[in-house]
C-alpha cells in the first residue's frame, strides 16, 4: 500500500504537465470521506461479529484500488509523445540515488526527518486506538466514531486545500499542522474520558489534513521535476519508517509502563520534530 502512494503523488503532478487540472486535494478529501464511513461502519461491524473479517474486507479494497488505477489512461498527441519521450531520456540520465537525493536537499531532509519523529506520536495513536479508548473506559465502537470523527474532519481542509495555498505560504502552513498536531497529541494524553478523545480526533483538522497535500505540494515545488519522485518517495519512506518506530516504541512502553506514559512520550517526540521542522523549513 505504501509503495503506491509516491506513484499516484508524482502522477498527478504529471498529468497536470499535460495541461489537465488534478485538485489533488479534493482527491485526497475524498479518500478520507471514504475511510471516514469504512470505519464507522467496521466499529459496529467488529462489534457484532469478528476481526477475522478485516483481510477480507482489506482484500476488497485493494481490488478495488487495482480496477481504478487500471482506468488511468491519457492519449498522447505527437507533440506531447516527443517531449515526454525527451523528458525521460533527461531523467533517466539525471537519476540520482536516495541517499544522493537526501544530500543534494538537505533542508528538506531535515524536514522529513522532524515529521518522521511527529508521524512516530501520531501512528502510536493510530495503532494502539483501541487500548487508548479502552483506557478511558471506551468500545469498539467509540473507535468507530472517534476514527470517523478525524476523517470527517479532514475534509474542509483538503477539499479547500488549494484555494487556502493561494493565501498562505506552504511552509506556514506546514508549520501550523505541525502545532496541530501537538494540540492533538497533548489532549489524546490528557483525555480523561472518551470526550476528550473525540475532541483529539477534531484536531486532525489542521493536523494530518493540512500536512498531507502541504508536503506534497512543497516537494512539487523545491525539487527538480527530474527528481519528483524521488522526493515523493523519500516523503513515503520517512512515514513508513515513522509507522514502524511507532509500532515499536508504542508495543513495548504499553507493555512495560502503560498509556499514559507512552503517549507522554509521544507529546515530547511531536513538540522534538516540530522544532526540527522548524529548522529544516527555516534553512
Amino acid at each position: 500500500m505504501m509503495s503506491v502512494i509516491p506513484l499516484v503523488n508524482a502522477a498527478a503532478f504529471m498529468y497536470e504537465k499535460f495541461g489537465i487540472k488534478i485538485n489533488y486535494g479534493l482527491a485526497r478529501g475524498l479518500g478520507s470521506a471514504a475511510y471516514a464511513i469504512i470505519s464507522m461502519i467496521l466499529g459496529y461491524v467488529l462489534d457484532a461479529f469478528s476481526p477475522t473479517i478485516l483481510p477480507l474486507i482489506y482484500f476488497i479494497l485493494a481490488l478495488l484500488t487495482f480496477l481504478a488505477v487500471s482506468s488511468y489512461h491519457y492519449k498522447y498527441s505527437g507533440q506531447e509523445k516527443r517531449e515526454e519521450q525527451h523528458f525521460e531520456q533527461q531523467e533517466k540520465s539525471k537519476q540520482i540515488s536516495l541517499l544522493s537525493f537526501l544530500k543534494k536537499y538537505k533542508s528538506l531532509t531535515i524536514l522529513l526527518f522532524g515529521y518522521m519523529l511527529v508521524y512516530i506520536t501520531h501512528m502510536i495513536i493510530n495503532s494502539f486506538y483501541i487500548q487508548i479508548i479502552e483506557h478511558v473506559h471506551g468500545t469498539s465502537s467509540n473507535l468507530g466514531i472517534a476514527v470517523f470523527i478525524a476523517a470527517i474532519v479532514e475534509l474542509p481542509a483538503m477539499f479547500g486545500f488549494e484555494r487556502l495555498a493561494k493565501k498562505i505560504n506552504i511552509k506556514a502552513l506546514l508549520l501550523i499542522s505541525l502545532l496541530f498536531y501537538i494540540a492533538k497529541h497533548v489532549v489524546t494524553f490528557l483525555s480523561f474520558n472518551i470526550w476528550g478523545i473525540y475532541l483529539a480526533a477534531f484536531l486532525q483538522i489542521g493536523a494530518y489534513a493540512l500536512f498531507t497535500p502541504a508536503i506534497v505540494y512543497y516537494i512539487n515545488q523545491i525539487v527538480s521535476a527530474y527528481d519528483s519522485l524521488m522526493g515523493q518517495t523519500a516523503n513515503t519512506m520517512f512515514a513508513t519508517a515513522g509507522g514502524i518506530f511507532g509500532s515499536l516504541i508504542g508495543g513495548i512502553v504499553i507493555d512495560y509502563f502503560g498509556i499514559s506514559i507512552v503517549l507522554a512520550l509521544g507529546v515530547v517526540l511531536s513538540i522534538l520534530g516540530t522544532l526540527i521542522c522548524w529548522v529544516g523549513l527555516k534553512k
